[in-house]
C-alpha cells in the first residue's frame, strides 16, 4: 500500500543519515528504549482486527446507519457519534480502515448519492475521539510514556479535551456538511436484505463477537489496574515513580501483548474447529492467518524506529532544544497563549512530518537536549507556571491526534484511507477518489483551526481552574 511504499525506503534513508551523527551504543539504546511503542501498536491492532474479523465493526456500522435512517443530517450525526464511541475504546487507525469500506458498501446499497459528508465525519470523528484513551493512537503512547502517565491518569486528564474537541468538531462538521447531507435521500428503514454488510454473518450479534468483546474489555480493565505508576513500579522493581521512565508504557505494552496472544489462540482454535467440522466456507489456518497478518500495520515499525534514530541524530546537533524556545516564550506571555502556540505548532508539525515523527519531536522537547545539556520543557515550563507543563502535554496530545484532519500526510492511516477511497469506485465512476486530497484540505482548513482554537483554550482554562 501507499504507507508501506513510503515507510520502508524512508526508514532506511533516515537510518543511514542518523548513524553518521550517533554511535552504535546510542543507536541501540534509542531503538531499545522505544521498542515497546510499535509492540503496543501491533498488539492493539491485532485485537481490533480480531474484533473486525468477527463482524463487530460491521454490526456497529449497520446500527449506525439505522440510527440515521430517513434523514441525511441525522445520519451525519449518527456516523460521527457512532465512530467516536467505537474509536474511544479501540484504535483510530483500525476503525478508519475497517469502517470506511463498510460505510461505502452500506451507503451504496441504500443508494445514497453523496457519501463525502459521511466519510469526512467518520475520519474527523476517529481522529478526535482517539485522544481519549492511552491506546487510541500511537502518538498517545509516545507522549504519555514521556510524561510518565498511567492508563487511568491519562484517561482522567484527557476527559475535558476529548469532550470539548468532539463536541466542537461535531458542531463544525454539521455546519460544513449539513446542507450537503440534507440533499441526500436516505431510506426510512434498513432491512437486512437491502443493506447487508459484506458478509451475511456480520448482520447479527454472534457468540464469537461476545467472546472477542469480552477479551477486549478484559484487556482495558487489566490496563486500568496495572497501567499506573504504582503497579508498574512494583512489576518492574522500581519504588519511586520518578525513576520509572517508560516503565509504565512497557507494562501497558506487555499486558496488551498477553491479551492479543489470547485472542490469537482463540482465533487459531476456531480455525481448526471449522476445518474439522467441514464448515460451509472452510479456510485453512494458514490462509486465515495470512489474511490477518496482511491487515497488520507492520509498516509502522520501520517508519517509527527510523524516525527515532533520525531525531536522535538531530538532537546531537542541539536543534531540538532550540525548537522549544518559541513555545516557552508563548507560555511566558500566558498559559492560554502557550496552549494555542503548542496546538498550532503541533498541527503544523504533524502535517509537515507526519504525526509519528512529530510526536517523537514533542518527546525530545519534553525531555530535553542531551548533547547540549539543555533543560527539557517540563522543567522550563514548571518554572514559569504550575499548570504550564500539564497544558503543554494536553495540547500536544490534542494536536498529535486532531492534526491528522488537515492533510492526508498527517497520519499513515490518512494515506491508506486515500487508497481505500480510490479503490472503492463503482463501475462507471471517474478515477478520482471519493474524497480528493484537494477537497480534504479545503474542508480541513475550516474544521481544524476552529477546533484547535476552542480546544486549546479549553485545555488552558480547565488547567487554570483545577489549579
Amino acid at each position: 500500500g501507499a504507507a508501506a511504499t513510503l515507510a520502508l525506503p524512508l526508514a532506511g534513508q533516515l537510518f543511514g543519515f542518523a548513524t553518521v551523527s550517533i554511535g552504535a551504543a546510542d543507536l541501540g539504546a534509542e531503538l531499545f528504549g522505544h521498542l515497546h511503542v510499535p509492540i503496543l501498536i501491533l498488539a492493539f491492532a491485532y485485537l481490533s482486527i480480531s474484533l473486525d474479523e468477527d463482524g463487530v465493526f460491521s454490526w456497529c456500522a449497520l446500527r449506525m446507519m439505522r440510527l440515521g435512517a430517513g434523514d441525511g443530517t441525522r445520519l451525519l450525526v449518527a456516523v460521527f457519534l457512532s465512530v467516536s464511541a467505537v474509536t474511544f475504546f479501540t484504535s483510530n487507525d483500525i476503525v478508519i480502515l475497517s469502517m470506511t469500506p463498510i460505510l461505502i458498501h452500506l451507503g451504496r446499497k441504500a443508494e445514497i448519492r453523496n457519501l463525502t459528508p459521511y466519510l469526512m465525519a467518520l475520519f474527523v470523528a476517529a481522529n478526535t475521539a482517539s485522544m481519549g484513551l492511552y491506546v487510541g493512537n500511537p502518538t498517545n503512547i509516545v507522549i504519555g510514556g514521556a510524561a510518565g502517565l498511567g492508563f487511568l491518569e491519562y484517561a482522567r486528564r484527557m476527559v475535558i479535551p476529548t469532550v470539548v474537541a468532539t463536541t466542537t468538531a461535531l458542531a463544525v462538521v454539521y455546519l460544513v456538511f449539513g446542507r450537503l447531507s440534507r440533499r441526500n435521500r436516505v431510506p426510512a428503514a434498513y432491512s437486512m436484505s437491502r443493506a447487508t454488510a459484506p458478509r451475511d454473518d456480520e448482520t447479527r450479534w454472534t457468540r464469537p463477537m461476545t467472546i472477542k468483546a469480552a477479551i477486549f474489555g478484559a484487556c482495558l480493565v487489566a490496563l486500568a489496574i496495572l497501567g499506573n505508576p504504582t503497579a508498574a513500579g512494583a512489576l518492574v522493581g522500581v519504588n519511586h515513580p520518578g525513576e520509572l521512565g517508560s516503565g509504565v508504557s512497557m507494562v501497558i505494552a506487555a499486558v496488551s501483548v498477553c491479551f492479543a496472544l489470547g485472542a490469537a489462540l482463540y482465533d487459531t482454535g476456531r480455525d481448526l474447529r471449522r476445518r474439522s467440522q467441514k464448515d460451509s466456507n472452510p479456510k485453512s489456518v494458514t490462509a486465515a492467518w495470512r489474511a490477518r497478518l496482511g491487515r497488520m500495520p507492520f509498516e509502522v515499525v520501520p517508519f517509527f524506529l527510523g524516525f527515532c534514530v533520525l531525531l536522535r541524530g538531530i538532537e546531537e546537533t542541539g536543534l531540538v532544544g532550540v525548537a522549544g524556545d518559541g513555545i516557552e516564550d508563548a507560555f511566558r506571555a500566558g498559559p492560554i497563549l502557550g496552549s494555542l502556540a503548542t496546538g498550532v505548532y503541533g498541527v503544523i508539525t504533524v502535517n509537515l512530518l507526519n504525526n509519528i515523527p512529530a510526536t517523537l519531536l514533542f518527546e525530545k522537547l519534553w525531555l530535553g537536549d542531551a548533547s547540549a545539556a539543555r533543560v527539557g520543557l517540563e522543567a522550563r515550563l514548571d518554572a514559569l507556571h504550575p499548570a504550564a507543563a500539564d497544558i503543554f502535554v494536553d495540547a500536544s496530545l490534542f494536536a498529535s491526534n486532531f492534526g491528522a484532519n488537515l492533510t492526508f500526510v498527517g497520519a499513515l492511516a490518512g494515506l491508506m484511507w486515500l487508497r481505500i477511497l480510490r479503490d472503492s469506485k463503482s463501475p462507471g465512476e471517474s478515477s478520482r477518489a471519493l474524497v480528493s486530497p484537494r477537497e480534504f484540505v479545503s474542508y480541513g482548513l475550516i474544521i481544524v483551526p476552529v477546533v484547535t482554537v476552542v480546544t486549546c483554550s479549553a485545555i488552558a482554562l480547565a488547567r487554570l481552574a483545577l489549579g
